[in-house]
C-alpha cells in the first residue's frame, strides 16, 4: 500500500494508527482500521510538524518520517520482493500450462471460420499477457534490486541513503503493478474465448 488516506480500511490503517499514536497525536486516535476524517486530521496535524504538504494522505513521504527508527531510518514499507516474485512465478506457471492446453484444444477445430478468428484474439490476448509479464519481471527484479541495496544502507544507518532508495522502488513497484493488471486482464480475456470456443466445440459434438 503506497498511499493510505481517506475511505480505507484494513490492517494497514490499524498500523498508521498505532504509529501515529506513538508519535504523539493529540487526539489520540482509535485503532479501529478505518481511515476517517478523525485520523486524516492527525495525519494533516503530524505533517505540518514535520514540514511535509499537509494532504492528509499517508503517502511515502509521509510514511518514511513516520516509520523512522534509530537514527531516523525508514522502515522498508513494501512487500518483500522475494516473496511476491515467487507467487508470481507460480501464477504465470500455473496460467501458460492452462493457456497451452486450450491453445491445443482450439487447434483441432481451426478450420472452422469461427473457432480460426477465436484463436487469433486469444494468441492476441496471449501476446499482451507476455507483454506484461516481461514488463513486470523487469520491474519485480529492480525492485529485488533496490531492497538489497535499502538493506545494506540500512545496516549501516544510513538515512539519507535509505529514503531516495525506498521512493524509487515504491514507484517502480507502482509500475509493475499496472503491468501485473496487463498480464490479469489479457489471461482473463483468454480465459472468456476459451468459454466461447467450448460452446462451439459442444455443438458440433451433438
Amino acid at each position: 500500500m503506497t498511499k493510505i488516506k481517506t475511505g480505507q480500511n484494513g490492517a494497514h490503517v490499524k498500523d498508521l494508527q498505532t504509529r501515529l499514536n506513538k508519535a504523539g497525536a493529540k487526539p489520540k486516535l482509535k485503532v479501529d482500521g478505518f481511515f476517517g476524517e478523525k485520523t486524516k486530521a492527525v495525519v494533516k496535524a503530524f505533517q505540518k510538524k514535520n514540514k511535509l504538504k499537509p494532504d492528509g494522505i499517508a503517502g511515502v513521504d509521509t510514511m518514511m518520517v513516520l516509520t523512522g527508527g534509530k537514527d531516523g531510518v525508514p522502515e522498508w514499507t513494501l512487500p518483500d520482493p522475494e516473496m511476491v516474485i515467487r507467487v508470481t512465478k507460480d501464477y504465470v506457471r500455473d496460467a501458460q500450462r492452462r493457456q497451452k492446453k486450450e491453445l491445443s484444444a482450439m487447434s483441432l477445430w481451426r478450420n472452422d471460420p469461427k473457432v480460426a478468428k477465436l484463436i487469433e484474439e486469444y494468441t492476441g490476448q496471449l501476446k499482451e499477457f507476455e507483454i506484461g509479464r516481461k514488463m513486470y519481471d523487469r520491474d519485480s527484479t529492480k525492485v529485488l534490486a533496490f531492497k538489497k541495496d535499502f538493506d545494506r544502507y540500512a545496516s549501516r544507518g544510513q538515512a539519507s541513503a535509505c529514503r531516495p532508495v525506498l521512493k524509487a522502488a515504491t514507484r517502480t513497484q507502482e509500475i509493475g503493478g499496472r503491468n501485473h493488471t496487463r498480464m490479469a486482464v489479457a489471461d482473463i480475456s483468454m480465459q472468456g474465448v476459451f468459454e466461447r470456443y467450448t460452446k462451439i466445440a459442444v455443438e458440433k459434438a451433438a
